[in-house]
């Protein structure tokens, strides 16, 4: 039988690693948690939840871009370093995989690559992001495969690139095996509003939206505290699918999480140290959670 090492890069994922790890725990043989981001390791409590479980193996890190940003490809690239299993497994610490044992069960197969299902949760638990339905058209339209490689031979040449996205380099496509009956749940887009707000500001340090994203890096960092605000507010804007389905039994404890949660508050920390409104109407708090 194939020895798996799962690599898990994480910060502050007190919320979701309790479940992370019960999904993937028993399937596994080894589990790397490299913890930290550009201001060092977690401040919140992953530490210690990682290592209350027997096979994680925990490091700890500041990984920081030159221009400030989060390093995610080192970061990743360091947990690479620590693979002893046959297969590695590719995932964040808010990823949780649907249909486990047919997945783990499929890695025996004589394959290099291994890709399931991508079904990113939006807005809340309750709704699935889609990636684009402008077409045009007044009918829906979505990609004809929406799929993520989360295993991969360990024997591959392989790398992270600096957008932490897994490079791998001489693979035959009939070495590819797509699991059909298996996904993975991702939680990124429903966290609490505030790490919403520090996820744009990083992506705009690392170079994202282009020249827009060049002025704001380059101005005060008030106004791009801004700007991210107004952008995690559009999410409500965007078109998304209801999900009808169960999650699996270790997100039960993850509750009716939605990325507005703390909404009113990080708008008040802003207007308080600037002096000057977010935005030019009165937000109203949109659920029991939003503080």
């Amino acid at each position: 039988m194939k020895t798996v090492s799962a690599i898990l890069p994480a910060y502050n994922e007190e919320q979701f690693l309790p479940s992370v790890l019960a999904n993937i725990e028993p399937y596994v043989d080894e589990i790397i948690v490299v913890d930290g981001g550009p201001n060092g390791a977690s401040t919140d409590k992953t530490a210690e939840i990682a290592k209350a479980c027997d096979k994680v193996k925990y490091f700890s890190n500041t990984f920081e871009t030159e221009t400030g940003g989060w390093d995610i490809g080192g970061q990743r690239n360091m947990a690479l370093e620590h693979v002893t299993g046959d297969i590695m497994v590719v995932l964040s610490a808010d990823m949780i995989i649907d249909n486990i044992e047919l997945f783990r069960a499929a890695l025996e197969e004589d394959y290099d690559v291994f890709a399931v299902n991508l079904i990113e949760f939006w807005v809340d638990m309750k709704h699935i992001r889609v990636d684009s339905m402008d077409t045009g058209y007044d009918i829906l339209s979505t990609p004809s495969s929406n799929y993520k490689v989360i295993a991969v031979n360990s024997e591959c040449d392989k790398f992270f690139d600096e957008n932490g996205t897994l490079q791998i380099e001489d693979v035959e496509f009939d070495k590819v095996l797509y699991v059909s009956q298996a996904a993975v749940f991702h939680f990124g887009w429903i966290r609490p509003f505030k790490q919403q707000v520090a996820k744009h500001i990083r992506h705009i340090k690392m170079g994202a939206w282009g020249e827009e994203g060049a002025k704001l890096a380059r101005g005060p960092h008030k106004d791009l505290e801004k700007w991210a605000i107004r952008h995690a507010l559009t999410y409500r804007d965007c078109q998304y699918l209801e999900f009808y389905g169960k999650l699996p039994d270790c997100a039960e404890g993850l509750g009716d999480i939605r990325f507005d949660y703390g909404c009113n508050a990080v708008i008040t920390d802003f207007e308080k140290k600037y002096g000057e409104k977010v935005l030019n109407y009165t937000h109203k708090k949109r659920s029991k959670n939003d503080k």
